[in-house]
Order: C-alpha cells, then sequence, then structure tokens
C-alpha cells in the first residue's frame, strides 16, 4: 500500500460487526488506524479478524452504555479523534403501523446513538488538532421512500445534525454524512425476504443497475476520514449508483 492514510489516527466505529461497519474497520485498520469497535452483537465482534483494534459490546440506544464504552474507548486508545457511526437499525413499515415502539426503537439506535457518541466523544475530539466525525445516513434520509416511516426520518434527522456539528465544532472538528442507496449486507437482504437474487433486483433502480457493496462505502468513509478531504465539512454525500438523482 502506497499510504496509510489513518496512522496514528485513533478511531471509533460503530455497528463494526457486520455490513458497512465492519468493510469500514476493516479498510482503517489497513490504513493503519487505532480503532476501538462498538456493536450490540457480540458474535459480530467475536468474528471480527481486525489489527490494532478494541471491541465493545454496546447499546447504542442507551446512553449510559455508550458514555462507559466511549470513556474506555479513550482511554485504551489515549484519546479519541475520528468516529463513524455506521450501526442502524431497519424497521419496513408504513405510517399507520409504525406504533410508539417501533419509532422509539428505530430513533434510538439511528438518531439518539450518534449524538450519545459524539457528544461523549466531543471532550476528546475537541483535544486533538484534526479530527473526524463520518454519520452514515441513508438515501432514505434524502427521498422519504414509502414504508419506512421511522427509518426516514431518523436519517433525515441524522443529516440535520451533522449540518449541525460541522457549524458548532468547525474547523477542527469536521462533521460529513453518507447517504448510501441500497447497499448489499444482511439488513437490506431482510427487505427481500433473504434473497440475494432479490437485493441485486433492487439495484435497478439506480444509474449503475446493480446495488452497491460495503467496501465502497468503507473507501468513501476513509476519504471523508482523511485529510484528503481537509475542506470538507457538513455534506452529505449519496453514494446511490445515480438513484437520488434519476
Amino acid at each position: 500500500m502506497a499510504e496509510r492514510e489513518l496512522e496514528g489516527r485513533r478511531i471509533i466505529v460503530t455497528g463494526a460487526g457486520s455490513g458497512m461497519g465492519r468493510a469500514i474497520a476493516t479498510l482503517f485498520a489497513e490504513h493503519g488506524a487505532r480503532q476501538t469497535l462498538f456493536d450490540i452483537n457480540a458474535d459480530g465482534l467475536a468474528a471480527l479478524q481486525i489489527d490494532n483494534a478494541d471491541t465493545m459490546v454496546v447499546d447504542m440506544a442507551n446512553r449510559e452504555s455508550v458514555l462507559a464504552a466511549t470513556e474506555a474507548a479513550a482511554t485504551a486508545m489515549g484519546s479519541i479523534d475520528g468516529l463513524v457511526n455506521a450501526a442502524g437499525i431497519l424497521r419496513v413499515v408504513p405510517f399507520a403501523e409504525t406504533t410508539p415502539d417501533v419509532w422509539h426503537e428505530v430513533m434510538g439506535v439511528n438518531l439518539h446513538g450518534p449524538y450519545y457518541l459524539c457528544h461523549a466523544a466531543l471532550p476528546h475530539l475537541k483535544q486533538a488538532d484534526k479530527a473526524t466525525i463520518v454519520n452514515i445516513s441513508s438515501l432514505a434520509g434524502l427521498i422519504a421512500p414509502e414504508g419506512m416511516t421511522a427509518y426516514a426520518a431518523t436519517k433525515a434527522g441524522l443529516i440535520g445534525l451533522t449540518r449541525v456539528l460541522a457549524a458548532d465544532l468547525g474547523p477542527r472538528i469536521r462533521a460529513n454524512a453518507i447517504a448510501p442507496g441500497v447497499i448489499k449486507t444482511a439488513m437490506t437482504l431482510g427487505m427481500v425476504q433473504g434473497s440475494s437474487s432479490g437485493v441485486d433486483e433492487m439495484g435497478l433502480g439506480n444509474m449503475m443497475r446493480r446495488p452497491g457493496t460495503p467496501e465502497e462505502i468503507a473507501e468513501l468513509a476513509l476519504f471523508l476520514s482523511s485529510e484528503r478531504s481537509s475542506f470538507i465539512n457538513g455534506t452529505t454525500t449519496a453514494i446511490d449508483g445515480g438513484a437520488s438523482w434519476h
């Protein structure tokens, strides 16, 4: 590898036990990052084979769980100068069937969790010369798809949170969001009842005629966490094969 772009960086990645979070943690390790990896799924964390990383079982919807894990991560790594909020859950439920329980469940992981982590890590991020926050939103936060009331609301909220973080915390702390379209992960497999060919068919709505991969999301997260994106702050980048403008 020509350059290890995150050498010396100390980064928390949430949702690292699977999907996009795992791909991001894997790529960040290849680029020299020291990481602490959060996930509620202990089995997913146990299956990881990532160098220079600690793993912690964390419930992102539980503020005390996030606070304790963040302080433990700061102690283990020496500080924190980067965050990637990749943990998320999806419930495909139309508005009429979106009960308060469903609403609060999705809100807790997808929006409260990133807020808890950013707030808990802030004293450490402020000590860094340059720090980054990358929030994994969704195409659903841009185009409001049918049947995803709670999910779309949280992902739109995460875009709003990202803009506020950039405005309030810049210039030493940069915050940007990524809005993936259909990405081939276990979560999207569930949307098409476990059929991998069904996920491929879901990709037909974009210009690339395929779903994206977690590795493609990871490359963008790396860019936004590195000095290559040093003048990018407060943005939301769609990575959806062209679906959002089609």
